[in-house]
């Protein structure tokens, strides 16, 4: 019991929302696109690609994507929500419509588990400012 206690205080902390910034996962892309002036959005369009993974040979195809939102001018959390997730050529796509202006930052979770089950602490990729992710790659790729 106490080891399990163990396992579940240190899955915990991996998952606490004070995460280094991150400006680069490897495999991970990351695609922007803002709604036309029409729509009056504070969103845009974000699509973020991501490797599959296998575990004794077999894929972890139960994929979980979670959002964060904090809005950084009340320093508050405003909104937590999953994300679309689909299997595309190899890679999972999840998407979503999210704030990326300078009012929000926003966090992103991706557990990887086996098929039918959800593990205690899963294979994960996590992202802790999305804008400043998508800036680094911008300004690495110039």
């Amino acid at each position: 019991m106490k080891l399990l206690l163990l396992v579940l205080a240190l899955c915990l902390v991996s998952m606490s929302h004070a995460l280094p910034a991150q400006t680069h996962l490897e495999g991970v892309e990351v695609r922007v696109e803002a709604l036309g002036e029409g729509y009056r959005a504070m969103c845009s369009i974000v699509e973020i690609e991501t490797p599959t993974f296998k575990r004794d040979g077999k894929l972890l195809s139960n994929v979980i994507s979670s959002v964060s939102i904090y809005s950084t001018v009340q320093d508050s959390l405003v909104s937590v929500s999953k994300l679309s997730v689909e299997l595309w050529e190899q890679r999972y796509l999840s998407v979503g419509c999210l704030p990326l202006n300078q009012d929000y930052r926003v966090e992103i979770d991706i557990a990887y588990h086996p098929e039918g089950q959800l593990e205690l602490c899963p294979k994960r990729l996590q992202i802790s400012d999305l804008r400043n992710f998508i800036n680094a790659k911008d300004e690495k790729e110039m």
